[in-house]
């Protein structure tokens, strides 16, 4: 027979290890296919929807939105933006004309143009010309660059070996200037801006694929722009991307370098002291073909490591940047049999908060997307309303997306970061046994961690958060508070504020600020107290009390002093309250008096002395009954009969009962069924 749910538990002891660092792995979604020749890539909310749609150029002909239908896994809607665009090679979107709806802007290799196209709304697009002769157009880059605030264009064309830039004329988008920063930059395929002297303006950054240099444009202002140039590096045979981006986060920005036949994939740093002045670092040395891809905290640790393709070696990878500084990097493979990549952004597709991948193939006629799966400790930034961030998230190794897991939420009640990151970190052990998300509000940029609970519209938002990143729902949430934050898990979910399966609170911090007529969620509830605390009584009887009005709560005490469960202990404590929630029944009442029948089949009479168990509607089955207090402890020997059939009378003495109280009676039957009725005794 399986051991009955409400007995006390072995304690949970073995503390399992767990990586500093997130374990990320990626599964394949297909978005379209077959895509003829996928070359220009691109994410935005095109819509306004609130999710990210995909901007998708044919290397041979037309340019598709396509639109994210959400879902899980998403679901795409394609939707031809120009079906007579030829080799789009690039695609971007902007307001350009500053009427509150994202515009595109595409490359035209096979036409020698670039094009915009004005956002109608429902799907309509005007098709408009920025330049129809400037040469092959590998790649655009959109920036405000002369800081009018109209976003302008920049285009590295191959023919004429030039990097333009196209300055937006305003509301009407006709008639943009043209400005060429250079015009013998041999192979020119590529071009970014940023800030890169600090000086408040935007800079150029630009690869020559033939010539294979890397250069930078110091933007020197005036009318028209004027621009110095400096050559970042030469010899990097095959320019094919460049990034500009604060790589190493010391508040300057650097210069990221794909290197198509170099096989290199390199950043430089920039020291600050000179434009001038580069410190190189190779990221990876022999990354065949290396493509297209970009930066970003794909592990939410708070650096940035880089998302990149292979082209002819069929590679998608990642760089993780172990040491924060970008001078390490652990390469991660996300596909190796996407024919031919050429292109690899990265967004949060699913709006689960974490970072996925898009890569198209080229020879391989298919987009792809890649959705990021986590596993293992690691810190994230959640949003939190007010508080500004959260962090602390653990996700056991065995948790599988695809289907509702456990999600504690969990919070300490202390104001100092120190004794959240502690409860965290105890938790993990309970977390893997129970494959269970932790979330835990350890807030580095937050003054008070401790009080969060005290705003129930920031707990909700965070429950919201959780079951939104791990595609479950409220009936997956369990509520963990400890001291003040105990009372306040406690306070709104018995008020119904809270939606969650069940609350734990830990040695809560009751007194005054826990009124007696608190009423309205069904919550399972239970509280954890140690018996050496001062507050235990107080915990016991509310705990009661709630038993009492018809709560399904449970007490569980436990030996400490106070705080004590900042140990390895608070993972059994963790997993006793999810078994009980887990299992609790909302229980129908029996007063020992005159029988009631209830709705399973059980009827009780009593007397001082006995209880008499009338069971019917079950034929030839042995019966295991058992009674419990309302702490899980067995109340009396537990009585085994066989029930013949119809109605069967069973006698139980009650020596064990003592008092008045609360009690619990179970009963098992042979084929697996069971039911548990609660009743008071009086006398």
């Amino acid at each position: 027979m399986k051991k009955n749910v409400l007995l006390p538990f072995l304690v949970f002891s073995i503390f399992i290890t767990s990586p500093l660092f997130s374990q990320i792995t990626f599964e394949k979604h297909s978005v379209i296919r077959p895509f003829t020749r996928s070359a220009g890539l691109g994410l935005s909310d095109v819509d306004d929807d609130g999710d990210q749609d995909i901007l998708a150029g044919s290397g041979t002909s037309g340019l598709f939105w396509i639109e994210n239908l959400g879902g899980h896994p998403v679901e795409w809607n394609t939707r031809a933006v120009d079906n007579g665009i030829r080799g789009c090679l690039s695609v971007m979107s902007a307001d350009f004309d500053l009427d509150g709806k994202k515009d595109l802007v595409a490359s035209s290799w096979d036409d020698n143009s670039v094009f915009w196209y004005r956002n109608l709304g429902g799907g309509s697009w005007e098709k408009r010309t920025i330049d129809n002769s400037c040469g092959w157009v590998h790649e655009i880059f959109i920036r405000d660059i002369d800081g009018d605030g109209n976003p302008d264009v920049l285009a590295a064309a191959v023919t004429r070996g030039e990097v333009i830039c196209y300055r937006n004329p305003g509301a009407t988008g006709q008639s943009w200037s043209k400005q060429v920063l250079i015009s013998d930059f041999a192979g020119s395929r590529t071009v970014a801006a940023g800030d890169l002297d600090g000086d408040g303006d935007q800079d150029v950054a630009a690869g020559a694929f033939d010539a294979g240099i890397i250069s930078v444009w110091k933007n020197q202002e005036g009318t028209p722009l004027s621009w110095q140039r400096t050559n970042l590096v030469t010899g990097f045979t095959g320019a094919h991307r460049v990034q500009i981006i604060d790589l190493n986060q010391d508040g300057r920005m650097d210069v990221i370098g794909w290197g198509y036949t170099a096989g290199v994939l390199a950043w430089w740093e920039n020291t600050g002291s000179d434009i001038n002045a580069w410190v190189r670092h190779n990221v990876d040395n022999q990354l065949r073909t290396s493509c297209v891809g970009e930066a970003r905290d794909m592990d939410s640790d708070g650096d940035l490591d880089i998302v990149t393709t292979g082209y002819s070696s069929n590679l998608v990878l990642w760089y993780e940047n172990t040491d924060g500084k970008g001078t390490a990097w652990s390469r991660k493979s996300v596909d190796t049999g996407l024919v031919e990549p050429w292109m690899a952004f990265t967004g949060d597709l699913d709006g689960d908060y974490d970072l996925d991948i898009i890569a198209g193939g080229d020879a391989g006629a298919e987009i792809c997307w890649y959705e990021a799966k986590s596993a293992g400790r690691f810190d994230a930034r959640i949003p939190a309303g007010s508080m500004g961030a959260l962090s602390g998230i653990y996700v056991p190794s065995v948790y599988d997306e695809n289907v509702p897991g456990k999600l504690v939420i969990a919070l300490h009640g202390s104001a100092e970061s120190k004794y959240a990151l502690t409860l965290r970190d105890y938790l993990i052990p309970g977390a893997e046994e129970a494959g269970a998300v932790i979330i835990s509000a350890d807030l580095p940029l937050a003054q008070e961690p401790g009080m969060l609970w005290q705003d129930p519209s920031l707990v909700s938002g965070l429950i919201s958060y959780a079951c939104k990143r791990f595609h479950t729902d409220p009936s997956c949430v369990y509520l963990l508070g400890a001291a003040g934050q105990g009372t306040a898990v406690l306070r709104e979910s018995l008020s119904g504020v809270l939606q969650a399966k069940g609350a734990i609170a830990i040695n809560p911090q009751l007194g005054s600020n826990l009124p007696r007529d608190w009423t309205g969620g069904n919550s399972r509830l239970v509280m954890a107290s140690d018996r050496q605390w001062t507050g235990y009584r107080e915990t016991e009887s509310f705990s009661d009390e709630l038993w009492r009005s018809g709560k399904v709560i449970k007490l569980i005490p436990f030996e400490g002093d106070g705080s004590s469960y900042l140990t390895d202990q608070l993972s059994d404590l963790l997993l006793q309250g999810i078994r009980y929630i887990d299992s609790a029944q909302f229980l129908d009442s029996a007063e020992s008096g005159p029988g009631v029948m209830n709705d399973w089949n059980i009827s009780l009479r009593s007397d001082r002395n006995s209880l008499m168990v009338e069971i019917s509607g079950v034929y030839n089955q042995e019966a295991e009954i058992r009674i419990y207090d309302m702490n899980g402890r067995e109340a009396c020997e537990p009585i085994r009969a066989f029930l013949p059939g119809g109605k069967d009378l069973i006698t139980l003495d009650l020596p064990g009962l003592s008092g008045r109280g609360i009690f619990l009676l179970r009963v098992v039957l042979s084929k697996g069924s069971s039911r548990t009725i609660k009743f008071c005794k009086t006398a």
